[in-house]
Formats: C-alpha cells, sequence, structure tokens
C-alpha cells in the first residue's frame, strides 16, 4: 500500500494497493475524500481527551465484500472504527436485487432505528423504513465529468462534503443529549409518569442534502441524522463498486481497477 497527498485537492489522498499482492491485475488505485479523516476521529473519538467511541460503525454496500473490506482496511487502517476480528460482520455486502436495511447491515443485531443513521449518496437502495433516517450526501466524483466538477469541487474542512456531515452529526448527537437529560430531569421528579417528548414543528421534514461544491454550510451530525445510541451512535455507511465513480459517503473513498481504465 502507498499513500500520497492528492495532487488534486488539498486534504485528499491517493492510495495504490492490490488486492492481491500476486495478481496485478487487481491493483487499484483509490482516491480518499478530503475530510474522511476528521470525520472518522471525530466518529472514534480520537479528536477528545479519552478517545471514547461517538459511534458504532457498520457498513453495507452493493460491491463485492472482498473489495469492501480491503476499501474499508484502507479508510481505517488502524481499526478505530470497526476492529479487523469485526470485519467480516460489519462489512456487509447485499445483493443488487436487493434493498438494503439495518437488518442486513448489522447482522441482525437488535438496534432501535430512532438511533440509527445512514449515510449514503443513493436513497433509493434503502428500504421504506430507512427512508427518514439517511443523511444524504452528494456522490464524490474523483474525475472530472461532463456532469460533476471532479475533484476540484472539493474541498476540506467545514466547508466540503465531509465536512458538512460532521457538523450534521454533531448538531444530532447534540440535540439527542439534550432530549435525554428533558428527559432524566423528568423522570425525577415525576418517576410515574410518562415522558412525552416535545412535538417537532414540521410533520414532515425533507431529508438534509449536502451539496457537493465549497462552502457548503449544512449541518449535520451523529447527533444529526446520527442515531446515537444514547453513548453511541450508529452509522451505517456504503462502499461503491470499483467501476462507478461515486464513492462511499462516511467511507469518502472511491476505487478505480485496472479494469476500469486507471
Amino acid at each position: 500500500v502507498i499513500r500520497l497527498p492528492s495532487p488534486h485537492c488539498r486534504g485528499g489522498w491517493l492510495i495504490f494497493t492490490r488486492i492481491d499482492p500476486t495478481n496485478r491485475d487487481t491493483s487499484m488505485i483509490v482516491h480518499t475524500r478530503p475530510g474522511w479523516a476528521e470525520l472518522r476521529d471525530y466518529l472514534t473519538g480520537q479528536d477528545r481527551a479519552g478517545g471514547h467511541a461517538r459511534a458504532v460503525a457498520y457498513v453495507c454496500t452493493m460491491s463485492e465484500n472482498v473489495y469492501a473490506q480491503e476499501m474499508w482496511r484502507l479508510l481505517d487502517p488502524k481499526g478505530r472504527l470497526i476492529p479487523p476480528q469485526h470485519l467480516a460482520s460489519r462489512v456487509v455486502s447485499v445483493s443488487a436485487q436487493e434493498k438494503k436495511s439495518m437488518t442486513r447491515a448489522t447482522g441482525g443485531t437488535p438496534l432501535p432505528r430512532q438511533l440509527c443513521v445512514v449515510l449514503d449518496d443513493r436513497t433509493a437502495v434503502w428500504e421504506e423504513a430507512m427512508q427518514a433516517h439517511i443523511l444524504a450526501v452528494a456522490p464524490f466524483m474523483p474525475y472530472a465529468t461532463d456532469t460533476g466538477p471532479g475533484l476540484g469541487g472539493e474541498v476540506s474542512g467545514s466547508g466540503g462534503v465531509m465536512g458538512a456531515a460532521l457538523s450534521m452529526l454533531s448538531t444530532l448527537r447534540i440535540k439527542l443529549f439534550f432530549q435525554f437529560e428533558k428527559f432524566a430531569e423528568f423522570h425525577a421528579a415525576n418517576p410515574r409518569l410518562p415522558f412525552v417528548p416535545p412535538p417537532r414543528p414540521h410533520q414532515r421534514q425533507r431529508r438534509p442534502q449536502i451539496p457537493a461544491g465549497p462552502g457548503a454550510t449544512t449541518t449535520t451530525g451523529t447527533g444529526t441524522t446520527t442515531t446515537a445510541a444514547i453513548a453511541t451512535t450508529t452509522i451505517t455507511t456504503t462502499i461503491t463498486t470499483a467501476t462507478t465513480t461515486a464513492a462511499t459517503v462516511a467511507a469518502g473513498g472511491t476505487g478505480a481497477g485496472r479494469g476500469a481504465g486507471t
């Protein structure tokens, strides 16, 4: 594995790797999205004293499992978001004919849907029950095309796509803990009464969309469309196939193999 700073945009990386070291036909060039390292450190808690994780991450993808696990190793090389011993159970591949679901993504682990958030650049691939929990982000276009700006439209920091996702997740997490504190205060004063959360200002809200261009100011959070499971949040992300230009959302990386002409 060779890692080099991206010559296309500040904050991104180029990774040269082979899924099978003995087979040159499995050679790949992988682009990581600017801001991914900061988002990963936020989710794992590496950005604060104590290093306690803010989220539990699962990957649900339509890519082949061997490819998906290799991409995740490149995106999380120290195994802080998904430990190596849990890769097989927390990086899950589904068929193109199958709708993604939390049950499939978590291997049947019982998690409250209300405490789960999905980061993905495609919403139609998810079951209807998860639609309200999707934080849709703009697809990662590592190469300029007639429909996308390529890496020139990506920036690191709070103005980028990953920075906006981090901000939204943080906001969501803060709101969840604020509501939990209200519940705790109410329950302490009224242990026998049911807690009724305040009504939402709008019955139906538009799903937050993170724009692709620089200067995106949308806010979201592990806590924002992030389903924070009281102390932790469950994040499900997606890795796209090597031959597509759209890359993974939370994972923020795309790969292109020799067969894809790179």
